[in-house]
């Protein structure tokens, strides 16, 4: 009896192991592309965890993890979209991408939203680099975050400035992505906006560059700061001139 007691317990933990390996962790961040309305597949990027984004050109994708002929599309990736997420549920912490160097505004009030559906597409993805599925899947990128084609580029209703929401791929020339932190803490507490943390750059080779060229992280300076600078170099202006 002690004996099954002992191989039920080792089999309880051998699950209990590999079904908390089968979602990437939280604080990962993660690359979604689909083939526009009328795609079928839809492909999903492990890129590392969200704490490593301040290095700077470094492939997070390697060549060829984006490919045209994941979705049938005959080696052409302009045919292809791609929205970027992240989170740090335990440390209230949010990030997706835009197309955009202007901070996003963003809809508290779908915050939670936007938590449960980047949960449910990266478990969905499951536990390697790189993940196909079906584009109806009821947990993929295109059905929990663009709501079925609904709210493209919202990121479950999160990000209002929607337009600029996801990038459109190219097969002439790469495509850089902006990737936004937003700690839900510090803008409850003091309005404190987000900044560019990291940027994202899309090759036509399929692979994915952080910070390329040495483009640093935007780190935001305050409006008070840049007026005293100001005033600082009006006044050496006039002391030289006099």
């Amino acid at each position: 009896m002690k004996k099954l007691l002992v191989t039920i317990l080792a089999a309880f933990m051998i699950f209990a192991v590999a079904g908390s390996a089968a979602a990437w962790s939280d604080g990962t961040l993660t690359a979604s592309i689909y083939a526009g309305p009328s795609g079928y597949k839809e492909v999903g990027l492990n890129l590392g965890s969200i704490d490593n984004l301040n290095r700077v050109d470094v492939t997070l994708a390697a060549a060829g993890s984006i490919n045209a002929n994941d979705f049938f599309l005959a080696n052409s990736l302009d045919q292809l979209k791609v929205g970027v997420f992240g989170q740090n549920a335990a440390g209230n912490i949010r990030l997706f991408a835009t197309t955009s160097e202007i901070v996003p505004t963003i809809q508290m009030a779908n915050a939670a939203s936007y938590n449960t559906a980047a949960y449910l597409v990266a478990n969905n993805y499951g536990t390697g680099s790189k993940s196909v599925i079906d584009k109806d899947n009821r947990n993929s990128y295109w059905k929990k975050m663009n709501k079925n084609g609904t709210s493209v580029g919202r990121y479950a209703g999160f990000n209002r400035d929607f337009t600029n929401g996801e990038a459109a791929l190219s097969t002439t020339g790469y495509v850089d992505m902006y990737l936004y932190m937003f700690d839900l803490d510090a803008i409850v507490k003091s309005s404190k906006n987000a900044f560019q943390h990291a940027v994202l750059r899309f090759n036509t080779d399929g692979s994915i560059v952080l910070n390329p060229e040495g483009i640093p992280t935007g780190v935001p300076v305050p409006g008070a700061v840049i007026l005293l600078g100001s005033g600082l170099l009006g006044l050496v202006g006039i002391r030289r001139k006099k």
